[in-house]
C-alpha cells in the first residue's frame, strides 16, 4: 500500500496528488468524492487494529501540508481531542510510523 510504503521509505508524508498517482485499481484525481471514504475506511481500520489513524500521513500539497479537514473530524468521532490540530497530527503521525517501522526494522539504518 502507498502509504505504508511512505511511511517505511521515512518519507514524513504523502500528498493527496502523489496518493492517487499510486492507486491502481480505481482510477482517482485528488478532488475525487470517492477518496475521503476509501481514506476513511482506512483509517477506521487502522485504528480499530490499535495501529493509529494510518491516513495521517496523507496531506495537502500545499498550503497547511496537513490532512483534510475529514480526516480532523474522524480523528473527533473517534475520540480524540483535537483542538490543536498540528500537535495531534504530529502526535498521530509519530505513532504511525513508529509502528510501522518497528515492523521490519532490519529494513532501516541505525539512529
Amino acid at each position: 500500500m502507498a502509504i505504508i510504503e511512505a511511511i517505511q521509505q521515512c518519507r514524513p508524508t504523502i500528498s493527496y496528488s502523489v496518493l492517487v498517482q499510486k492507486i491502481s485499481a480505481v482510477d482517482f484525481t485528488p478532488d475525487d468524492l470517492r477518496l475521503p471514504r476509501l481514506l476513511e475506511e482506512i483509517t477506521i481500520e487502522e485504528y480499530k487494529a490499535g495501529r493509529g489513524m494510518l491516513t495521517v500521513v496523507v496531506v495537502h500539497n500545499d498550503g497547511d501540508l496537513l490532512p483534510g479537514i475529514g480526516f480532523f473530524h474522524l480523528a473527533r468521532r473517534l475520540g480524540y481531542d483535537v483542538k490543536d490540530r498540528k500537535s495531534f497530527w504530529i502526535t498521530e503521525i509519530e505513532k504511525v510510523k513508529n509502528y510501522w517501522l518497528s515492523v521490519n526494522p532490519s529494513r532501516y539504518p541505525s539512529k
